[in-house]
């Protein structure tokens, strides 16, 4: 009781003179002023110097110092979910929660505001088997459920969360680097240890999932040894027989790396990992010096995982996929938004609610957000417009709607201006990374294709040539979409293409706008006023076909 006594006294005396005990203990230094000086020994230095014996003790005084600091909100009021089960799920990441200002990690008072928000506005976690279920059609999960994830084992983000965690009655999951947490005992002041994990198991708080063992690492992928690349995305360097390792080898190499990591969490808590994040959520999509590397990287964690997660979202208007998981048949990559560092808990809500499934008929001006993202070059709001703009280095500028992947068919009309000499597209049934329609309206002509993104491939279906005197005003593009055509018109002209039996694309999915810059050709503009999109109903449209 002494000690107990000392500790907390400490941990006031340090709390009261302006002192941040977490983010001493977790940088070993501290930069608060006192008197407008910096102190020259901070109590997070001393907490590091002691011998390793004494780490349990150093990480329950950080522990206890955030817990005492962090208000309750056991009394705070909750908004009650709808009722009903939720159709999508979004899942968060999270790296570092610090009590310094950055850039890439967020600070614990932003983190704990936007916990605190969600909790207000009838949030509620979810363990990854119950998100699993979910996906697999299994189980269901009340509205407004999202997974609060962490990658790669920080020590900050366990014992400045943990506290927060506890007083929302939130959950978290963890992804861990077993080789780092579980392996090795060596006192990292960055990584948890193998004692962190196994007290975090046994709270039932945290879920431990794999974070694969050595896919952090870069390797040599050419000859001169000067080029370094993402493990699960290349082909490495072979120094003693000096070439690249073969297609057969890199599958097992993947096949053990992911392997071994489950197995040493499974040794360690019992249970077996059932899904991964992937390192820098790259499964070998990007980045890779051979085509094949993404399937074999999914053909190999479908065998052991019941899900690889990847981040897809990393700002309010940036993005390479829908930001919720639905049921659907692919399931298996999980998308996750990776909240920045600068969100405001109202960003993070605006996220979140324009994420959610949007229902058919659904019409927005721009003047609101709507959860726009921009796979493809940039996007930003000019006055009451959603501004697309092609650079030197972005040619092509899409812009997706997200909560619109669950529409089937439909008529989707964009009101907009374009340049003089317009390039726009409207997209639909867009769905992950398959090939979807898309209608070009150009000043010459009104053309159906279809666009392969992942192949970087356009294929026309039909085409209408009818040159137009267009200019900078307010114009409408629409098209519609079925399992059987696409019909893209605008004031000028009308182009149809039936697609049964000659053209498949997914059975549902949602829309998009883009401009490209053709060779020789001046920047693109368009400024997005309005949009809507209303269901089709063939008795109106049969007579018409």
């Amino acid at each position: 009781m002494v000690a107990l006594g000392i500790v907390i006294f400490l941990t006031i005396l340090y709390r009261y003179i302006g002192i941040n005990l977490y983010d001493s203990a977790s940088r070993g230094y501290f930069d608060s002023r006192i008197s407008g000086k910096h102190a020259e020994k901070s109590f997070g230095q001393l907490l590091y110097n002691l011998h390793p014996q004494h780490l349990d003790i150093k990480n329950s005084l950080i522990s206890w110092y955030v817990r005492f600091s962090v208000p309750s909100f056991s009394m705070r009021e909750s908004v009650q979910a709808p009722g009903g089960n939720a159709q999508s799920v979004p899942v968060l990441v999270y790296h570092g929660v610090l009590t310094h200002d950055s850039n890439y990690n967020i600070h614990i008072n932003q983190f704990r505001a936007q916990m605190e928000a969600l909790y207000e506005q009838g949030w509620k976690t979810i363990s990854t088997d119950e998100l699993t279920e979910f996906l697999d059609g299994t189980g269901t999960v009340p509205d407004k459920s999202f997974v609060l994830s962490f990658d790669d084992g920080r020590r900050d983000s366990y014992f400045p969360v943990d506290p927060i965690l506890e007083s929302l009655g939130f959950r978290a999951t963890i992804f861990v680097i077993p080789q780092y947490s579980l392996e090795y005992d060596y006192n990292s002041q960055y990584y948890l240890s193998h004692f962190d994990i196994n007290e975090m198991h046994k709270s039932g708080r945290w879920d431990i999932e794999s974070h694969t063992w050595n896919g952090h690492n870069q390797h040599f992928v050419d000859s001169n040894q000067e080029q370094k690349g993402i493990f699960l995305a290349n082909r490495l360097w072979n120094v003693e027989q000096g070439r690249l390792e073969t297609q057969s080898e890199f599958r097992l190499r993947v096949r053990d790396d992911i392997a071994h990591a489950d197995k040493r969490i499974k040794n360690f808590l019992g249970k077996q990992s059932t899904v991964l994040a992937y390192p820098f959520g790259n499964y070998g999509d990007k980045g890779s010096n051979f085509n094949q590397a993404a399937s074999i990287v999914l053909e190999e964690s479908k065998k052991i995982h019941k899900h690889g997660f990847v981040q897809v979202r990393d700002g309010l208007l940036r993005g390479t996929s829908f930001s919720q998981n639905t049921i659907n048949a692919d399931n298996f990559l999980v998308s996750r938004i990776n909240v920045n560092a600068n969100w405001t808990p109202d960003d993070l809500l605006d996220v979140l609610a324009s994420g959610q499934p949007k229902d058919l008929p659904y019409s927005a001006d721009m003047r609101e957000y709507l959860g726009f993202f921009a796979p493809d070059g940039i996007i930003q709001w000019q006055g009451d417009d959603l501004w697309l703009h092609t650079l030197s280095q972005f040619s092509v500028v899409n812009a997706v709607l997200d909560g619109s992947q669950q529409w089937k068919d439909y008529t989707f009309d964009v009101v907009g201006v374009p340049d003089a000499e317009p390039y726009v597209e409207l997209h639909g049934r867009i769905q992950k990374s398959e090939p979807f329609p898309a209608c070009v309206f150009t000043g010459e002509a009104i053309k159906i294709i279809i666009k392969d993104r992942e192949n970087k491939l356009n294929t026309t279906l039909a085409s209408e040539r009818r040159k137009s005197d267009l200019k900078r005003v307010s114009q409408k593009y629409s098209m519609t979409i079925t399992d059987n055509f696409v019909r893209c018109e605008n004031a000028q002209s009308t182009v149809e293409y039936r697609t049964e039996g000659v053209m498949e694309y997914s059975a549902n999915g949602g829309v998009g706008v883009g401009i490209i810059q053709l060779p020789g050709k001046g920047e693109q503009n368009f400024y997005i006023q309005n949009i809507s999109a209303t269901p089709f109903k063939p008795e109106i449209r049969s007579t018409q076909l």
